[in-house]
């Protein structure tokens, strides 16, 4: 049976799209940091979702501004500014729930969060959002003296999410290969230093096919799981320590994620099946080894819980209400992307079939003839197309010829009202 067919079986069932920190090999495995990280600082708190108080969520898209900084020690791993594009790109796909991280099962849905390269640095200066930071002494980040690194550059931390690229993270002594950590947005009320507050990861782990990894850990979902932690969401199993067993002490406090047995790791078994192991744990669950969350290849994680969605969310709102704001966007040169995901509207456009494979078909209530602009952005809020026509109360087919996959806003002008809708182009 195929990983996708899979998802629809059961409600226990779901197939969910997994990530954390990765190897290049399974001996030793791969790791993620972040529950090393809040032992060693004493961040022991686990706090429910229950316990997250904030404003309501209205269902606005949040708008994050993102910072990346390289720190390398040679020409090796001074990664492109073309991977960490990709890696932007992953993000917003993931969380966007399209492209490569589209599922059909009805048990994930969008996040309703961008993420951008900032245009505009912290004192108003414009910028591409990218540091290259060179360093003999501190490309390889110590889990003891990590401020070190990160002092090199960081931008202020409630404005920006921060992405620290480095070289490894403790040398990856023996231990395994740790990929990358960050800190809850709960615990950072708890951090001695502010200008910790971000993600760290390792450079073979960032960003899309790039020429560092092998393929089962290429598709960036590293980045993807440890900015699931930067928003709150703990892993699927729940508590990380040594004798924690996921049954019976774990708990992720999201409430449509069934309970697992500790790390897994599972492995993608080719084209051919496009399947993933899946084990039946914790009595009758099957295993999300699709969550973001969990420990797999990149290759079997493709999906958030709609629990896990709420969570961020609402973390968002308690924790981190400055960085999504229309202010910080303004501030971070994102003003434009702000308003064109929550501008608005006086009706929402009616589009067939969403997603689509190309061809699509709108569906404008007009009483008579009336003469509109459709306009077409990306989903960094470019403008992609632009179209005059004549409209009636009848469906009219629009094409999207050599358009990439990925998620679009339609936006219908006419000379009395603005509406519009957001499409997802899959083919």
């Amino acid at each position: 049976m195929s990983m996708k067919n899979r998802l629809n079986i059961t409600f226990v069932c779901f197939f969910l799209g997994i990530v954390s920190c990765w190897a290049q090999n399974s001996n030793p495995q791969p790791y993620c940091g972040f529950g090393k990280m809040k032992t060693k600082l004493g961040l022991n708190s686990y706090p429910s979702y229950k316990s997250i108080n904030g404003t309501k969520d209205i269902g606005q898209y949040f708008i994050i501004p993102v910072v990346v900084h390289v720190i390398y020690d040679s020409a090796k791993n001074n990664i492109s500014d073309a991977i960490v594009q990709s890696q932007i790109t992953v993000l917003n796909e993931d969380y966007g729930h399209y492209g490569r991280g589209y599922n059909p099962s009805p048990l994930g849905t969008e996040a309703k969060i961008i993420f951008s390269l900032a245009a505009l640095d912290p004192k108003g200066n414009p910028t591409i959002g990218i540091e290259h930071i060179q360093s003999s002494s501190y490309a390889n980040i110590s889990s003891d003296s990590e401020m070190r690194t990160k002092d090199l550059s960081v931008w202020d931390t409630k404005r920006y999410l921060n992405i620290w690229v480095v070289k490894s993270i403790d040398q990856n002594a023996g231990a395994g290969t740790e990929t990358g950590y960050a800190y809850l947005a709960s615990d950072v009320p708890n951090l001695t230093d502010p200008n910790a507050d971000g993600i760290v990861v390792n450079y073979r782990f960032f960003g899309r096919n790039t020429p560092y990894n092998i393929a089962s850990y290429n598709y960036g979902r590293t980045t993807t799981h440890e900015t699931g932690h930067y928003f709150n969401l703990l892993h699927t199993w729940g508590l990380d320590g040594a004798g924690m067993d996921g049954c019976t002490d774990g708990n992720d406090d999201v409430d449509d994620t069934p309970p697992c047995s500790g790390a897994y790791y599972s492995k993608y078994h080719g084209k051919i099946t496009d399947s993933c192991d899946d084990p039946i744990q914790c009595g009758n669950y099957l295993r999300l080894v699709a969550d973001y969350m969990d420990y797999s290849q990149d290759r079997c994680m493709d999906i958030f819980t709609r629990g896990q969605i709420n969570r961020m969310r609402q973390a968002i709102l308690s924790y981190r209400p400055g960085l999504v704001s229309y202010e910080n966007a303004v501030s971070a040169g994102l003003k434009n992307l702000y308003l064109q995901y929550n501008q608005p509207v006086a009706d929402a456009l009616d589009i067939v079939p969403n997603p689509g494979n190309g061809t699509f078909y709108i569906y404008p209530d007009f009483l008579e003839l009336e003469n509109a602009d459709l306009y077409i952005y990306d989903q960094l809020g470019r403008l992609v197309s632009r179209n005059t026509m004549q409209l009636k109360n009848e469906k009219t087919a629009v094409y999207l010829p050599g358009f990439a996959n990925g998620m679009y806003v339609f936006k219908l002008v006419t000379p009395t009202q603005t509406y519009q809708q957001k499409m997802i182009l899959v083919r």
